[in-house]
């Protein structure tokens, strides 16, 4: 019935915006729940968690592709990070880069997985949300098409 309706009302350049904006809104309640896992020193781990849409590569061959974790680049929990360190760099050779280290553990550090735990505890929750929101973003795409298609 959705993917009808997808098809039916909306043209393909809006169909990837459409599914993108209802992964992003359904993972809102792991991505909370991995914060709240994320064992804590600066905080810029935490606060780099984000669901992100990916660049243009894979995005059309699956409809839309979102990332789920710590997103490298975001310069506000990059701030934190050297505010921790009480250190400066430069934002560009810098990232948040140890979110593997602390989910998967390393030689001498060890495992606190954050992501893992979400995805077992919310998962079944983020894939029912995902038809209800998806049914709630169509209608709202087919309602700009038919604003757009009168003017």
């Amino acid at each position: 019935h959705i993917e009808r309706a997808l098809n039916e009302k909306i043209p393909l350049k809006a169909r990837t915006k459409v599914i993108q904006r209802a992964l992003k809104k359904s993972s809102r309640p792991m991505l909370k729940v991995a914060r709240a896992k994320v064992k804590r020193r600066s905080g810029a781990l935490a606060k780099s968690l984000r669901a992100w849409n990916e660049k243009q590569g894979n995005r059309r061959r699956y409809g839309g592709l979102v990332h789920i974790g710590p997103k490298r680049d975001l310069k506000s929990a990059i701030s934190m990070l050297a505010a921790h360190y009480n250190r400066t760099f430069k934002i560009s050779s810098v990232g948040i880069f140890h979110g593997h280290l602390v989910e998967f553990g390393a030689e001498r550090v060890p495992r606190t997985p954050y992501l893992g735990p979400a995805l077992a505890s919310e998962g079944r929750g983020t894939i029912k949300r995902f038809g209800a929101i998806m049914a709630d973003e169509i209608e709202k795409e087919a309602t700009r098409q038919r604003r757009r298609q009168k003017k």
